[in-house]
Formats: C-alpha cells, sequence, structure tokens
C-alpha cells in the first residue's frame, strides 16, 4: 500500500476510535470544518485595516483559528485564484456557517466583496 493511502487509511481509523470513545462515554463527535479562502485583493494596506485586521476576532467569536494567511502561497498544480489566500479551522460546520452567516460578518462580508477585492472563493472543507 503507498504511503500516501495507508496515512489516510490510518488517519479515519483513529477517527473511527475516538469516535467508538465517545460514543462509549457519550461525548458527541464533531467534525471541523476548514475554511480555505483565496482572494484577488485589490490593494493590501486597505484591506488589512478594513477587513483582515478585523477577522481574527470575528473568527474567534465562533470557536475558529487562522491556521495560516498569506500573500504567498504556491500553486504546485494550477493556479491560484488570488494574491491572497488564507486557511481557518471552525469546531463544526455549524460554526463555520454560523459565521459566514452571522449579522456580525455581514457589513465586513460586504465590504470584502464590493470593495476590496476584485474576486474570491470560499471554500468549506469538512475535517477528519
Amino acid at each position: 500500500m503507498p504511503d500516501e493511502l495507508s496515512n489516510e487509511f490510518s488517519k479515519w481509523i483513529r477517527f473511527i476510535q475516538h469516535a467508538a470513545i465517545c460514543a462509549q462515554q457519550e461525548i458527541p463527535v464533531t467534525q471541523p470544518m476548514f475554511v480555505l479562502v483565496q482572494f484577488d485583493v485589490k490593494d493590501f494596506p486597505t484591506y488589512f485595516e478594513q477587513y483582515g485586521s478585523l477577522m481574527k476576532a470575528e473568527v474567534e467569536k465562533f470557536g475558529g483559528a487562522f491556521l495560516a494567511a498569506t500573500g504567498d502561497a504556491v500553486a504546485q498544480e494550477g493556479q491560484s485564484s488570488g494574491n491572497f489566500t488564507a486557511l481557518i479551522r471552525f469546531p463544526s460546520q455549524e460554526a463555520a456557517t454560523e459565521m459566514y452567516a452571522s449579522a456580525s460578518y455581514a457589513p465586513l462580508k460586504a465590504k470584502r466583496i464590493n470593495e476590496l477585492t476584485n474576486s474570491g472563493n470560499v471554500i468549506f472543507l469538512p475535517g477528519l
């Protein structure tokens, strides 16, 4: 079995074992949600002042944390879809969805979409 496949299989086995232990102890199992964003930022100083500097607190309200945020992402295959990339981890799909749809995030999202970026992608990735 190739190493990559073996590693993925091992991750699933650990997840199943964790789920079984949680079930025995009646602990709810939640699957983390990762949010990958790529934006084509118009002007970095303005973007960080009016959006980026506010996002850490907004994400933390919903239990999330930034794992990476950079203008130096390198696409090994294909093309990047922007000049800024970030990866955010939330404790669950519900938490990520709640933040994205929240009233407190709505004005930031509108400003990002309508003023601060040319385009962008927000991709939800279920974790293991």
